[in-house]
């Protein structure tokens, strides 16, 4: 197995396959020499050997190349950047591999079998890293619960290295002596006035009994606590259904009783209110109807606070809205972007939302629903990738 991108295959199957002095510049080929001329000697021998093994492989095979880099093509620049730098490590560590072990990953039955293989393989190189005491341990378990020891002993090693990423991070603040949030209380200043009403309010109602529990053990260890929090609330965007929400009309935050502004005196609004109490996201979606329905001074129905439910463009973040009109409008086609309007004219959540996503998801974008209150680039220090520079 070379390591060979598919691109670098076509392309120099492309120079080998025409007379280059002859081309025409205009044509495929002629842009091809264009490029060739750009690359260095070492690159260019490195195409030509590409190009020889490419005309080796089967017809079954090549076909099955040029069909990915069409896909990849295809792809929006940051997604397919991406996809090209795992294809790039995949193949180096599979050239790498002992030639048995390669002909496992290679003749497996199907994608699903190959997963298992590699991820079996990749155990199993840990492992001969580790120390004797480690190894030992792991060799008294069964085959199954040696596997699932060896995935959390490894997620635990990640953990540990994201974490001196956050503390280099914050390495001005820790040299400084100065105090780091371990808890909510800890998050003080303008920037976090609305974080605690947030988190106990909003966030709280969307995380199960696990996730809360989760958040309190993460009280008073820092970076554990706000890395924790960052995770759940980017997890569980108020704008999305998810899986659980308030079901009763005294389980929604105080703000959003407010706004609705429910009068016992007001048969009505009561009744609104209360139809499809004790269902999930039911309960959510009448409430959203009746607030889509209450008409203010401008003719407009009321919105939520922090990106809560929201029905139409209105209801969404500032960022959010630019997103829409920046990045996510421009890559519709015509049926999508008609969608998409007749979706927002309808003030329907989740359906609104939910079509945001689902284009965006479409089109490798990421949607930056709103997450905690403060400074994005304050919360993207607890992240892997800054969420400011998802898409970019």
């Amino acid at each position: 197995m070379r390591t060979v991108s598919a691109l670098l295959i076509m392309a120099g199957a492309a120079f080998l396959a025409a007379d280059i002095s002859a081309a025409d510049p205009v044509s495929e080929v002629g842009d091809n020499q264009l490029r060739l001329q750009t690359m260095t000697a070492e690159d260019q021998a490195q195409l030509r050997q590409n190009a020889r093994y490419f005309l080796t492989l089967s017809s079954e095979r090549r076909e099955r190349i040029v069909k990915l880099d069409h896909e990849l093509q295809d792809l929006s620049q940051p997604r397919r950047e991406k996809l090209e730098k795992v294809l790039s490590r995949y193949a180096e560590w599979l050239e790498q591999l002992p030639a048995e072990d390669r002909e496992k990953v290679q003749g497996a039955s199907d994608a699903k079998n190959r997963i298992e293989i590699i991820r079996h393989l990749r155990a199993e190189q840990w492992l001969k890293q580790q120390p004797v005491a480690v190894r030992n341990d792991l060799a008294r378990l069964s085959a199954e619960q040696r596997f699932g020891r060896i995935r959390q002993l490894r997620d635990e090693e990640r953990n540990r290295r994201f974490d001196w990423v956050i503390a280099r991070r914050f390495w001005s603040e820790i040299s400084d002596q100065k105090p780091l949030p371990a808890r909510l209380q800890d998050f003080t200043g303008r920037d976090f006035d609305d974080l605690a009403t947030y988190v106990k309010d909003y966030l709280h109602m969307t995380l199960s009994n696990e996730e809360k529990a989760r958040l309190k053990n993460a009280e008073g260890k820092w970076p554990l606590y706000p890395k924790t929090l960052v995770q759940l609330a980017d997890a569980h965007p108020l704008a999305l259904p998810g899986t659980r929400g308030p079901t009763h009309y005294m389980e929604l935050p105080a703000e959003v009783r407010r706004r609705l502004g429910k009068n016992k005196k007001d048969p009505v609004a009561t009744f609104l209110l209360r139809m499809k109490e004790g269902r999930w996201p039911n309960f959510a979606i009448n409430v959203t109807q009746y607030a889509a329905g209450r008409r203010g001074k401008q003719g407009q129905g009321m919105t939520f606070p922090f990106e809560l439910w929201p029905y139409d463009a209105r209801g969404l973040s500032p960022r959010m809205r630019q997103f829409i009109e920046k990045e996510l409008r421009p890559v519709l086609d015509d049926d999508e972007a008609a969608r998409l309007r007749k979706v927002e004219l309808a003030h329907r959540w989740p359906d609104f939302p939910e079509t945001i996503q689902r284009f965006a998801s479409k089109h490798d974008l990421i949607v930056p629903w709103q997450s905690l209150p403060g400074p994005e680039e304050y919360w993207d220090r607890f992240r892997p990738t800054p969420r400011l520079a998802a898409n970019r």
